[in-house]
């Protein structure tokens, strides 16, 4: 499969076990990663919640986005 769009994710936290869990869904299907740093959660949700388009590496769970201009200014 590979790099797939992602359509959209669900994040969560458990302050008690100290790790959260991050699903991506992308086409008819979904991954989810256990997350261990607070700091990262919150990059990782700024990035899926500011940035289009998102995409999804199926096989090294990779995060990117898409080709942005330099000095893009976010509206």
């Amino acid at each position: 499969m590979s790099w797939q769009i992602v359509k959209g994710y669900k994040a969560y936290w458990r302050p008690e076990m100290n790790y959260g869990v991050l699903t991506i869904y992308y086409g008819t299907t979904f991954n989810q990663q256990k997350i261990e740093s607070p700091q990262e959660l919150l990059i990782l949700v700024d990035l899926l919640r500011n940035e289009k388009p998102v995409w999804f590496h199926t096989v090294t769970k990779a995060i990117v986005t898409g080709v942005e201009p330099v000095g893009e200014e976010e509206t």
